[in-house]
């Protein structure tokens, strides 16, 4: 009978299964408009649970992380629409545009805060992610975001 039990929850424990949550981490070190990655690797069928760190000491450093669907476009070309279209949204909407191919985006972390966010991983691809915060931080603050199989 014991043996049974154990049987049945080991089938029960690998049927719920699916994969462990993907956490990842960015920090923008210090008052750089930078991350200190420029790529981030999830794999699909993942629930991702992503932390910016914000190490800013300047009050006017605020940053947050916006993952995009290319959806085909030129990454060059979407980065400055989105960033153009994220501030002409203003603080109001934490420079977050609503733009088709919005995946997730954290909310604005202050000098010294941190932020999570949790979302499911997209289809595997390559997608954008970047700061939106003021007219020129997408510039110098992205990277790829990569889900592979």
């Amino acid at each position: 009978m014991r043996l049974f039990l154990f049987l049945i929850s080991i089938i029960f424990a690998v049927s719920c299964g699916g994969r462990a949550p993907a956490e990842v981490t960015i920090t923008v070190p210090g008052d750089e408009m930078k991350f200190d990655k420029d790529e981030l690797r999830v794999k699909a069928d993942t629930h991702v649970i992503l932390t910016l760190i914000n190490q800013s000491t300047l009050p006017t450093m605020k940053h947050n992380v916006l993952i995009y669907d290319l959806q085909g476009e030129p990454r060059a070309k979407a980065l400055d629409r989105v960033g153009e279209l994220a501030f002409k949204a203003g603080e109001a909407s934490q420079y977050i545009p609503q733009v088709p191919g919005l995946i997730a985006h954290t909310p604005l972390a202050d000098p010294g805060q941190t932020v999570k966010i949790e979302f499911d991983a997209p289809p595997p691809g390559e997608y954008l992610f970047m700061c939106t915060f003021q007219p020129a931080h997408y510039k110098t603050m992205n990277g790829r975001f990569i889900v592979e199989k």
